[in-house]
């Protein structure tokens, strides 16, 4: 979509039914631009054999806030600077990559809701890039993370629930203030720190549509360990009046009216 250009912002866009041989069926960038994309939508799109909708140059900046990602396809982000906050995952992969020539930098996965339907997972292979997930909800999904960067991987205030697969870091790597049900994922390196402050039980759930949290919830702060001062997860409890973020289905309703 854009070849060697600075910048290129997208807003409330809708990417639907694409499709691609090569790197990219909805948002492909070559060079090192920096990307913006904001409130949009992808759905249904797939490519061969990478399967990547979107897929940016590891120099580049990039920023993707409030949009929803649909399956089955995969969605990869580069390293180098990258965050990926505020955004709906269902029954797609998030991936993040990066290789031993990208210039070391940082990847945010933060405040994201992630759910396994028909299908869901969360990937990275980093060489360079320090991984920080913070903030996010991740549902019936298979990780596969790791990282060879000195910084590691910072694991906090997330919840994983009924999700399999490893957490990996070659250096280091803190896990803190997350809830896991019905167990941790594994280490194979065994080189992650896990504080006192990660527990291992059930997040409550009110129901499996909106992933809201019971009053009774290990994740809400009057219940969760001491230090662990903000709500564990992406949503709040079913009883709070809600957020500026909107479900689903009132962002579908959003792009189809225009306003």
């Amino acid at each position: 979509m854009a070849d060697v250009i600075q910048s290129l912002r997208l807003e409330k866009c809708v990417f639907e039914n694409n499709y691609a041989s090569g790197l990219g069926s909805a948002v492909k960038v070559n060079g090192p631009t920096d990307v913006e994309i904001t409130e949009c939508e992808f759905r249904d799109s797939d490519s061969a054999p990478e399967q990547s909708v979107f897929h940016g140059a590891p120099s580049g900046v990039q920023r993707i806030r409030d949009c929803e990602f649909f399956g089955p396809g995969a969605y990869a982000f580069p390293g180098g600077d990258t965050v990926v906050r505020n955004c709906d995952f269902v029954g797609a992969v998030l991936s993040f990559s990066d290789n031993l020539s990208s210039p070391g930098g940082r990847i945010e996965c933060s405040e994201n809701m992630l759910l396994g339907v028909n299908g869901g997972a969360v990937a990275s292979l980093v060489s360079n890039s320090v991984l920080q997930f913070r903030g996010n909800t991740f549902v019936r999904q298979d990780f596969s993370i790791s990282t060879r960067a000195v910084g590691g991987v910072t694991f906090d205030s997330n919840i994983v629930f009924e999700s399999e697969g490893y957490v990996a870091s070659a250096l280091s790597g803190v896990l803190s203030c997350s809830v896991f049900w019905p167990k941790l994922l594994d280490d194979p390196f065994e080189n992650l720190i896990v504080d006192s402050t990660v527990a291992v039980a059930d997040p409550l759930f009110c129901d499996d549509v909106a992933w809201k949290l019971s009053d009774e919830s290990p994740c809400l702060p009057e219940n969760s360990p001491s230090g662990c001062d903000e709500v564990i997860g992406t949503n709040g409890a079913c009883s709070e009046v809600p957020t500026l973020r909107r479900s689903w289905g009132d962002l579908k309703e959003l792009f189809r009216t225009g306003r």
